[in-house]
């Protein structure tokens, strides 16, 4: 520690003893000890501690609430059951694989529903054009959102998750908001059907006119 001595001089304090020392001595004159080894150790603690301190502020910048990620993640899907698949890295979604535009639409994935949609009637063009069928693709397809459904599913929820995040700071309308977005819904299973009616009656016009 360090202070003024008269009205030009500084003098500091031996941390062993107490005793005060002017700035430009390098022992003390009454216990011996170095006073330059002993500036080198506070000015370590001192760094350390500041570290500390900017660890600590960038934790509560992250997560000021302190709310594991887990957390978030279980009040969008509204299950712990997908929150224990992403967290195993499950890789198989039968629901996807089976009836993808139904699933997606319940867990609010209208955009992927839509696109899926598109693919396949996509395929169906490319059929009738090459007049070769395409199953297996299809069959590739169905597989693929088996195995990356979950996968989807959670970069979904991240994605809604850190936008809420970033826009509101207060805890309680952030969880309310969360789970408002995440959920399910049975509108969406509509949706799906609608999405899937529509596919259908795309694929029959095209058929109509490329035939």
């Amino acid at each position: 520690m360090a202070e003024k001595e008269g009205c030009c001089l500084e003098a500091r304090y031996c941390s062993s003893c107490g005793q005060r020392a002017s700035m430009t001595a390098r022992f003390c004159e009454s216990c011996g000890r170095s006073l330059e080894q002993q500036a080198h150790r506070q000015q370590t603690y001192q760094q350390q501690a500041n570290q500390q301190v900017n660890h600590q502020q960038a934790n509560q910048q992250s997560n000021p609430y302190d709310v594991p990620e887990e957390e978030w993640l279980r009040l969008f899907s509204h299950s712990v059951k997908y929150v224990e698949k992403w967290h195993k890295n499950s890789k198989w979604n039968w629901p996807s694989f089976l009836f993808f535009p139904l699933w997606s639409g319940y867990r609010k994935m209208y955009a992927e529903c839509a696109l899926y949609i598109g693919a396949i009637v996509m395929l169906v063009f490319f059929e009738l054009l090459l007049d070769h069928s395409l199953r297996g693709v299809s069959i590739g397809i169905a597989i693929s959102n088996g195995i990356l459904g979950n996968k989807m599913y959670y970069r979904k929820a991240k994605k809604e998750i850190d936008h809420i995040l970033l826009l509101h700071g207060d805890s309680e309308i952030r969880r309310t908001l969360i789970q408002q977005k995440g959920g399910t819904s049975g509108w969406g299973i509509v949706y799906g059907i609608v999405m899937i009616l529509i596919g259908a009656f795309l694929q029959v016009f095209l058929a109509a006119i490329l035939s």
